[in-house]
């Protein structure tokens, strides 16, 4: 249920370790139902819609598998994306680690010029010993993404914050590479 508009179409792609809550965020986004218990994804398809500056747009989520092999299968989603979502657990320090370590470099191999949006999951679970706000912006600074939030899955609200943060990187992006082409063009 992909609407038609002409630009106001967007694509992006959730990568990260598995059981940190890329489903879940999917499926709150689309569905609004949070799921009772982890299933496994190979590789699944949403689609919602998501308010941004007064105009509505429709948003294809690619849900990656959380195994670090299978890039070949991830290439053809981010060949599609307009924004690519690098997912850890703030209750997982190796899945905030895996982001240096596999996540950010199979992403900045495979999807070069794609806008990156590191995101923190769980956040409602978080306890003094785990992944903080501080530690995820470094991570994000370090690895060159072009933004950070954090988010809960069980909140609508974080939910809906992260796609408005999706098609604001993504319209941003558009806009610069059309006025790089209109420099080249010389129009």
């Amino acid at each position: 249920m992909v609407v038609t508009m002409a630009g106001k179409n967007v694509c992006c792609t959730l990568v990260g370790d598995g059981m940190v809550g890329k489903t879940c965020l999917a499926k709150v986004f689309t569905d609004k139902t949070f799921p009772d218990q982890y299933v496994a994804t190979v590789q699944d398809s949403y689609s919602g819609q998501a308010w941004f500056a007064g105009d509505q747009y429709s948003i294809t989520i690619t849900d990656s598998a959380g195994e670090h092999e299978g890039s070949d299968v991830r290439r053809v989603s981010y060949d599609k994306s307009d924004v690519i979502l690098l997912c850890y657990s703030v209750l997982d320090r190796e899945s905030y680690a895996s982001l240096r370590t596999h996540w950010s470099r199979e992403v900045g191999s495979l999807a070069k010029r794609c806008p990156v949006l590191v995101v923190a999951l769980q956040t409602d679970k978080r306890t003094s010993r785990h992944v903080t706000t501080t530690e995820g912006r470094s991570m994000s600074k370090s690895i060159k993404a072009n933004g950070f939030i954090e988010c809960s899955a069980k909140n609508v609200n974080d939910v809906k914050d992260v796609f408005e943060n999706v098609v604001r990187m993504c319209l941003r992006n558009r806009k610069r590479k059309a006025n790089l082409l209109k420099r080249i063009l010389g129009r």
